[in-house]
């Protein structure tokens, strides 16, 4: 009796999933061999906070197992099911165990998903040298969900300047940019193409990127835009600016600095205009200047992908330029008032209140 209660108070401390439910066995290509069981791992991930995990490690082969890392393996899953990014985190280091033994690690790591994403949370081990245990059936497995914040628990007001100057660009120009690792950076790249691609982008069309940061989306349409056709980037960072620049030297592709709610751009409109991450961090009365610049540039035909986080709940906004929350009706309105039909492309709950909601703006009616 007094054991199951023991059993039953760690499991409630640890959070403990039913053992068995993250369990792999793996071998080493030196004849090394090892089971590894996820003891707990933390059941509520958060964009920017760390995943807290317990397993043990026994070396149920026949000699001295040598110093193993034990890596962490994201892979992020698209609604659809399909795979957006996988990331590799070395989350903690084992020491050499003797047959029979076990250890048990107690650790915790960043959650490298910078968003609301459902993700599989692989379990690895890998020699000193890089190599990998291979396993001998599936790997430890689990399944989290991870939420996005709440607009209490951001930083309060930056400058973009700032935050761009004090990163070396040329070493890491993703994390500024929002994603937490290259690798998401890169799939959601290519995942923004695949929208546009979807709603008719060809080689030839004419792309407005606005707050195109360090490129994410330049780098997937540099592979789609023929010389025929056209791109501009802006942002209001000149860091960004100067980066794209030398990083996209094609001569179809331009990049100039934007206002906070104007684009200096004339004489030119464009099939897609795309502001990825850019009304999240306007307020209403700058969202209502910016889309009369933007109608201003789309072509009758055109269409604009803007997305934002919405909810009935908030009275007019919540937050500052780090992250702003907008009432959903009064969004709407704007977008109607400024000639927009509206439809929803795609949208993902943010936290209890908010969704985070990419629009489809399309003309009224020709001017």
């Amino acid at each position: 009796m007094a054991k199951r209660l023991l059993k039953r108070l760690r499991s409630l401390l640890w959070k403990t999933p039913p053992i068995g439910e993250a369990e792999g066995h793996y071998c080493c290509r030196d004849g090394y061999s090892a089971r590894l069981k996820v003891l707990s791992f933390e059941p509520d991930l958060r964009t920017g906070g760390c995943a807290q995990f317990r397993v043990s490690l026994r070396n149920d082969g026949s000699a001295i197992c040598p110093p193993v890392r034990l890596v962490i393996r994201w892979k992020a899953k698209a609604p659809d099911g399909s795979e957006v990014f996988v990331d590799d985190q070395i989350a903690a280091e084992v020491v050499p165990l003797p047959p029979g033994e076990t250890q048990v690690i107690q650790a915790a790591c960043p959650v490298p998903v910078n968003g609301v994403w459902d993700v599989d949370v692989e379990f690895h081990c890998r020699s000193i040298d890089g190599s990998n245990w291979q396993p001998t059936g599936l790997p430890a497995l689990l399944h989290r969900h991870v939420s996005g914040q709440s607009a209490e628990n951001v930083p309060a007001e930056f400058d973009y300047e700032v935050m761009y100057r004090t990163v070396d660009l040329q070493k890491d120009w993703w994390t500024p940019a929002g994603p937490a690792t290259r690798a998401e950076y890169e799939s959601l790249g290519r995942g923004k193409c695949a929208q546009l691609v979807a709603l008719g982008l060809g080689p030839s069309s004419r792309v407005l990127d606005i707050g195109c940061g360090t490129g994410q989306l330049t780098e997937a349409l540099a592979l789609i835009l023929s010389p025929e056709g056209l791109y501009w980037g802006t942002d209001v960072a000149e860091p960004a600016v100067k980066f794209c620049r030398a990083k996209f030297p094609q001569s179809q592709f331009h990049f100039i600095k934007n206002e906070q709610t104007t684009i200096p751009i004339y004489g030119v409109e464009f099939d897609f205009i795309y502001l990825g991450s850019v009304f999240t961090h306007m307020f209403p009365a700058d969202i209502a200047v910016m889309l009369a610049d933007i109608r201003r540039l789309m072509a009758d035909s055109g269409c604009v992908v803007a997305d934002a986080f919405v909810s009935p709940a908030i009275a007019n906004f919540v937050g500052n330029r780090a992250m702003i929350q907008l009432n959903e009706g009064n969004l709407l309105a704007e977008f109607r008032k400024h000639g927009f039909k509206v439809r929803e492309l795609y949208s993902t709950e943010w936290n209890e209140q908010c969704r985070r909601v990419i629009y489809h703006l399309t003309a009224q009616e020709s001017r």
